[in-house]
């Protein structure tokens, strides 16, 4: 089985989701470079960050989990050796 690079401590570091989408509507984000394709020479082409801040609350606020996904979650959660927080 492959080794998570992502170990308690660097999950506990992470953003929660207000965060960031918080973050990528902030000044300093959006003051970052964004990659805007290639030059047919070779390289990339700079272009500036759009906010996609409200793109991802408006997508976020109408994803729901399917029956199937519920019932596997309680599927899961159900067995005494299913998913436990540590």
């Amino acid at each position: 089985m492959a080794k998570s690079i992502v170990t308690p401590a660097r999950f506990a570091s992470g953003m929660t989701f207000d965060e960031y989408v918080k973050y990528a509507g902030s000044p300093e984000n959006l003051a970052r470079e964004a990659w805007g394709g290639y030059f047919p020479d070779g390289g990339s082409i700079p272009t500036p960050r759009k906010d996609n801040s409200a793109v991802f609350r408006e997508r976020y606020a109408r994803t729901r989990l399917g029956d199937q996904q519920v019932a596997a979650i309680k599927w899961l959660a159900a067995h005494p050796t299913g998913p436990q927080r540590s």
